[in-house]
C-alpha cells in the first residue's frame, strides 16, 4: 500500500503581479493625499483614488505640520524599500527675505503611538526677497528598512514646515488635480526659476500630494 499524497492548499484568491514587481519583490502602491471636514474638524487622509477633497491647499503659515493617515489595514503587510514622495507648494513674501523648507517622514501609528519608518529628507528650500511668492513641484526619496504594518495599524506621512522670515506658505493637495496651485490667487512671479514646477503662465499646474509606497511582495 502506497503513502497517501498531501497537496499543499493553495490561496483561495488570485493576485496579479506585473513582472518587474516580481523580480524586484516589491509592488509600488500610490496613494493621494486630501482632506475631509466636518463642521467643526479637518482630517487628513492617504487614499489609494483620486476622489475629490474638501480643499485643494494646506496652509502651512506658522509652521503647521501636515499630518496625514492612511485607513487602518485590514491585513498585516510588510513595507520595504525606496519611498518616493511628490508634492507642490508655494512660498509668500510679505517683505525682506523669506524662506520655506519641508522635511518629510514616514512612519506607523497605532492610534496610540507614532513609530518613525527609516530617516527624514529635506525639500529645497525656497527663498524670496522682498513682497512676492515663489514655488516648485518637489520629489523626495526616503529608504525604509523591512517594517510590518500590523493589522489596524496605519501608515502616516507627515510634512513639517521651517518658514524664516515674514514667509507664509502653502501645499497642494487635490487628488484630481482638479485646479492649478495658485496660491488662493497668489501666482508665481514671472522670471523667477520655476523650471522643476511645472508651471505655465506662472501658475504650478501640477496640484497632487503623491505618495508611492513600496511593499514587499511573498509569493
Amino acid at each position: 500500500m502506497g503513502l497517501p499524497v498531501v497537496y499543499r492548499k493553495g490561496s483561495e484568491t488570485l493576485q496579479n503581479f506585473d513582472y518587474s514587481d516580481i523580480a524586484s519583490g516589491t509592488g509600488y502602491s500610490l496613494f493621494y493625499g486630501t482632506d475631509s471636514r466636518d463642521d467643526t474638524t479637518s482630517s487628513y487622509h492617504l487614499l489609494d483614488n483620486q476622489n475629490y477633497g474638501e480643499l485643494d491647499v494646506f496652509n502651512m503659515t506658522g509652521d503647521l505640520t501636515l499630518t496625514i493617515d492612511s485607513s487602518p489595514f485590514n491585513l498585516p503587510r510588510d513595507v520595504q524599500g525606496l519611498a518616493l514622495i511628490g508634492f507642490s507648494w508655494l512660498l509668500a513674501s510679505s517683505s525682506g527675505v523669506s524662506t520655506a523648507q519641508i522635511n518629510a517622514q514616514v512612519q506607523k501609528w497605532d492610534g496610540t503611538t507614532a513609530t518613525n519608518i527609516g530617516g527624514n529628507v529635506d525639500s529645497v528650500e525656497l527663498a524670496f526677497n522682498g513682497a512676492g511668492t515663489t514655488g516648485r513641484t518637489s520629489f523626495l526619496a526616503i529608504d525604509l528598512p523591512l517594517t510590518k504594518i500590523k493589522q489596524g495599524e496605519q501608515l502616516r506621512l507627515v510634512l513639517n514646515p521651517t518658514l524664516g522670515g515674514n514667509a507664509s506658505a502653502i501645499i497642494g493637495m487635490s487628488p484630481n488635480n482638479v485646479s492649478p496651485l495658485t496660491a488662493q490667487s497668489i501666482t508665481l512671479t514671472i522670471g523667477e526659476d520655476h523650471s522643476a514646477a511645472g508651471t505655465n503662465g506662472g501658475i504650478i499646474r501640477h496640484n497632487q500630494l503623491l505618495f508611492n509606497v513600496p511593499f514587499r511582495i511573498d509569493l
